[in-house]
């Protein structure tokens, strides 16, 4: 049982940086479940493996977290321009403008 709580947090951690809202969400549904399965463990060993994987959970919510406040604090700091939805042609003799992505 443990393995698979342990693949779960694997599979959070590989979402951390494109998807940092959903990991944050597996994170937290990891912490959730396992804090209440704590009170029903079977040996100190299991207690332990789950303290184990609350934390890294916890630790990886907070690394998500930051992500996600500095991706809105870039946002709100970047400079708001119209982007066009279909690109108009550009007058004969002007440089095409780069499409930065």
């Amino acid at each position: 049982a443990m393995a698979a709580w342990r693949d779960a947090l694997a599979a959070a951690g590989r979402m951390e940086e494109k998807e940092p809202l959903k990991a944050a969400e597996a994170y937290s549904r990891i912490v959730k479940e396992l804090s209440a399965a704590r009170g029903h463990t079977k040996s100190q060993a299991e207690e332990k493996e789950i303290s184990s994987i609350i934390a890294e959970a916890r630790k990886g919510f907070d690394v998500c977290e930051k992500r996600i406040l500095r991706a809105k604090a870039e946002a709100a700091a970047a400079p708001k321009k119209p982007v066009p939805a279909v690109p108009a042609p550009a007058p004969s003799g002007d440089q095409q403008p780069s499409q930065a992505g």
